[in-house]
């Protein structure tokens, strides 16, 4: 076996914690010089629903809704992204997983299919804290009236409504965003096992 491979092997065996997992998680939302472009697009989105919601007189039966439709979207995602990996892993035969361990990234210094794992393990854990809070926000707001304010002022309260709104629109935007960038790296690993299976059916011809 090829050093490159039984070193990727070790890497996959390295045991770490569910909580340093969930931590590595959120470096998605850390901003950077690539990324200021796609934060910029985000706020920008999820600030008009956020500031129609808060001015509205109805704001709390709004968001409401506005959490049973992220709902409906964030567990059918869960579903499928979790079924269709666990399909492709079934599916991946002995050359395929060879290729994958062999193949590294030179900056990561990582296999393709441990940074594929390693991506696939945080944005579940990722999706099961966006179900946990929707739960918890579900029970909340429930429990506040609607004519419910913090101060006198409405401009205080539309201001702030309209804030942490936001802020929890634009959590779930950006876990809805990687899911793009899940998606793109299962569909390069299924062209890698389409080119092996291809090459060992060319083998097994000759």
């Amino acid at each position: 076996m090829k050093e490159s491979i039984v070193k990727n092997v070790e890497k996959l065996m390295k045991v770490e914690t569910s909580e340093k997992r969930l931590i590595s998680a959120f470096r998605i939302f850390k901003l950077t010089k690539q990324n200021w472009k796609k934060y910029l697009c985000i706020i920008f989105i999820c600030g008009i629903p956020a500031c129609l919601i808060s001015i509205s007189l109805e704001t709390i039966s709004l968001f409401l809704e506005a959490l049973d439709i992220i709902k409906d979207v964030i567990l059918a995602l869960f579903g499928i992204i979790f079924t269709g990996y666990a399909f492709f892993q079934a599916l991946v035969n002995d050359e395929s997983l060879l290729n994958m361990l062999e193949e590294s990234n030179i900056k990561k210094s990582k296999s393709k299919l441990q940074e594929t794992n390693e991506f696939f393990v945080e944005l579940m854990m990722l999706y099961v804290v966006s179900i946990m809070s929707l739960v918890v926000l579900r029970i909340m707001i429930s429990a506040i009236p609607e004519e419910f304010v913090l101060w006198r002022d409405s401009l205080w309260n539309n201001f702030i409504a309209a804030f942490l709104i936001e802020l929890y629109f634009v959590f779930n935007a950006f876990i809805l965003w990687e899911t793009k960038s899940f998606i793109f790296n299962v569909f390069q690993l299924f062209n890698a096992h389409t080119v092996a299976r291809v090459i060992e059916l060319c083998n097994g011809k000759k």
